[in-house]
């Protein structure tokens, strides 16, 4: 029976976090080309299917976004671990710094990959919605 350290289970919570962010951005995308491709090549169209593409995307970027919020709250409890720990503190661990560089204390206001996933996937749904316009 091995015993994990409260520490190592917030990190990889984070670090889960932002792998499940990932997957669900890197499928959806493809999906989204995927149906366009059919699209493009059966030239299917209809105003229904437009509907879809625009309720999956949104759908799609809620959970990015509530999944990005949890992964946030995370590295909040691990960032809080780690100064419990001392790691931030010059001399508990080397005599002139800490273990961990300070920027690493606080973390950043922007979530910059949320930003650039919700961008790609309303972009590629755009692209999906002028191809179904474009068959109609």
């Amino acid at each position: 029976y091995l015993k994990i350290p409260p520490q190592v289970g917030c990190k990889q919570e984070v670090f889960d976090r932002r792998d499940r962010i990932m997957k669900i951005a890197g499928l959806s995308s493809g999906f989204l080309l995927f149906l366009m491709f059919l699209i493009l090549y059966f030239a299917v169209s209809s105003w229904l299917l437009v509907i879809g593409v625009i309720l999956f995307t949104g759908i799609i970027i809620a959970t990015i976004k509530q999944h990005s919020r949890c992964h946030a709250q995370a590295k909040l409890g691990v960032i809080e671990i780690e100064q419990a720990l001392g790691l931030f503190e010059p001399g508990a661990y080397f005599p002139d710094r800490g273990l961990y560089p300070e920027h690493w204390k606080v973390r950043p206001p922007i979530d910059y990959t949320l930003i650039f996933y919700s961008t790609c996937l309303i972009a590629l749904a755009v692209l999906v919605i002028l191809s179904l316009l474009m068959v109609m």
